[in-house]
């Protein structure tokens, strides 16, 4: 029986989320331009757009994670990362 590969592990007790998103900013921002490949071009262009709109929204329902997503996007730089949070809550 062959060995299975070890799983990867982050300790993020202190700093959460965000701490996790700027350590492993080069797999968010690969997993980022993932989840937007099926996208077409014109709707990828438009993402800062679909980001605020989404940010709008999610302030406005009083979404418990405004803040975390707020960091998250601010760290790491990328458009897309509202949209996506927000998709899971549409």
């Amino acid at each position: 029986m062959s060995e299975l590969p070890a799983i990867p592990m982050r300790d993020v007790r202190e700093g959460g989320p965000l701490r996790h998103a700027v350590e492993a900013r080069e797999q968010a921002q690969k997993l980022r331009d993932d989840c937007l490949s099926w996208l077409p071009v014109a709707v990828r262009r438009a993402m800062p757009a679909l980001d605020a709109i989404t940010r709008r929204w999610l302030t406005r329902s009083t979404s418990p994670y405004v803040a975390e997503i707020a960091a998250i996007s601010n760290a790491l730089g990328l458009s897309g990362i509202w949209f996506l949070n927000g998709s899971y809550q549409w």
